[in-house]
């Protein structure tokens, strides 16, 4: 028991190393990029970084049903025919993928900026794929020494170019008014992570696979396995982005400054919840070989450690209004936007990372991905709502309300997703709601009654006595209670 809490806690640290790195690669991207790069150009390559969110969709589902079927598993305990088969198969159709869908982005669109994006698109789809694949089958056999040092060789990277960018803007003093230069720099740090996993696992790739009706048994497997997955993660994807798809169309680049202003608030939210994601990727493999009643026991656990998380992390709000205020003015109308939107990271991080998860374990992914196309469906509908009869002829200079609209349908997401597992398992929540929405009421009535430096002080105090004083025994419970959770939090 103490020696597989110690490998979750260095697992932790590891994937938390990984992703820090990560996020201040994101950071100098978020952050950097927008300053040295036109406000048009810097649209352009955000339309690309909208649409790469799409890419997953064409691996249709093998990757997240290997990361289901090997996770728990020891990579030696797979056989090596098995995974040959997996990886030749997988980079095989993302590369048959990848030409038809540039020829065909080659000959429909006449506009030269969304034929370069679209054939971009599908070439970044074929190395994001396969990166995914050897990340998840990495992560499913608890090889998190790879997945986090491969990821921080693409941090660093990511941080190298960006860097030399500044340095020659600062030298040049001009803008890069060329974004084809952002996505291809971009691409190339997948297509090199690519080869350092080709690298590692090159006696696999290179050796004898299985038969080729194993090969589509096995893949029919991993289909049924993740599709449903792999639409459920779309369609949480989709949620998120559907307004800023619908900003993009109504407000073209190469007319406003809208969706640049837009996706810039998006990005800051990107880089605030990034750091969630170690939590994720460790907690279903060792979830998976835990007893269900005690997973069950400790939801609730599970659910104010992530609440008090993200709370400070709003917190973040404030130096960042000061630096874009400061260092990037010229994006200051993404601040409005940004601060309406973030405190959706609350019920969003809880449903994506927590509630996901069970849905997994419970092996009802068909019932998460129910919820999640009902939310899509309403979101899409009140955002055109929204657009049509109060932007449209109101507020066309400001689509904000499309984030508000955002806002409430990521409470009802959390809402509807919360009271459809009650119905699966039984666990404490009301404690939770309760103190999610008092949050959420603080942070908007300081961010909008004080300056950012003295928002930044009052919001944080006050938020660190409302948890201590909210959640202090349950926090204390959690740190010396010998469960799962200890192992999560309070192993040194």
């Amino acid at each position: 028991m103490k020696k597989r809490s110690a490998n979750f806690f260095v697992d932790l640290l590891k994937v938390g190393f990984s992703n820090i790195f990560a996020l201040f690669s994101g950071v100098l991207l978020g952050l950097v990029l927008p300053k040295i790069a036109g406000i048009e150009d810097y649209g352009y390559y955000r339309i690309f970084t909208m649409y790469v969110t799409y890419v997953g969709l064409f691996h249709f589902g093998i990757c997240d049903g290997c990361y289901l079927y090997f996770s728990g598993k020891k990579i030696e305990e797979i056989q090596k025919e098995k995974l040959h088969s997996l990886i030749v198969s997988l980079i095989s159709l993302e590369g048959l993928i990848m030409i038809i869908g540039a020829i065909i982005s080659l000959f429909s669109f006449s506009d030269l900026n969304y034929k370069f994006i679209f054939i971009m698109t599908f070439i970044y789809m074929f190395f994001a794929n396969v990166e995914n694949m050897f990340v998840l089958i990495s992560q499913a056999t608890k090889l998190f020494n790879l997945s986090s040092l491969f990821n921080s060789l693409k941090a660093a990277l990511n941080c190298l170019w960006v860097v030399i960018l500044y340095i020659v803007y600062k030298i040049s003093g001009k803008l890069f008014d060329n974004y084809y230069l952002f996505i291809i720099l971009f691409i190339s740090t997948v297509c090199i992570s690519d080869l350092c996993y080709i690298v590692r696992f090159y006696k696999v790739i290179f050796s004898k696979g299985i038969g080729i009706k194993e090969v589509f048994s096995d893949l029919k497997t991993y289909l049924c396995l993740g599709f449903p997955l792999m639409i459920a993660n779309l369609s949480t994807s989709i949620i998120i982005l559907i307004d800023r798809q619908i900003v993009s169309f109504y407000y073209p680049v190469d007319i406003s400054n809208t969706f640049a202003y837009y996706s810039f608030a998006y990005s800051m939210l990107n880089l605030i919840a990034n750091a969630t994601n170690s939590i994720s990727v460790v907690l279903y493999p060792y979830m998976k070989n835990k007893e269900m009643s005690n997973l069950k026991e400790n939801f609730f656990n599970f659910c104010v450690l992530i609440i008090v998380f993200v709370s400070l992390a709003l917190s973040l709000y404030f130096p960042l209004e000061i630096f874009v205020n400061n260092v990037l003015a010229k994006y200051s109308n993404s601040l409005p936007i940004f601060k309406v939107i973030l405190p959706s990271l609350l019920p969003n991080v809880l449903v994506t990372i927590i509630m996901h998860n069970y849905f997994k374990l419970l092996g009802k992914e068909k019932s998460y991905l129910f919820i999640n196309i009902f939310i899509l469906i309403l979101k899409l509908i009140v955002s055109l709502l929204i657009y049509n009869f109060l932007i449209k002829p109101y507020f066309s200079d400001n689509p904000i309300a499309l984030s508000v609209s955002s806002l409430i349908v990521m409470f009802v997401w959390y809402f509807i997703t919360e009271i459809i597992l009650l119905r699966l398992i039984k666990f404490k929540h009301l404690k939770n709601d309760i103190f999610i929405i008092l949050i959420t009421g603080l942070f908007y009535l300081i961010s909008y009654s004080f300056n950012a430096i003295l928002g930044f002080i009052i919001y944080l105090f006050i938020a660190l006595l409302l948890i201590v004083i909210y959640y202090g025994n349950d926090l204390y419970r959690i740190k010396t209670k010998n469960d799962f959770i200890t192992e999560l939090v309070n192993r040194r």
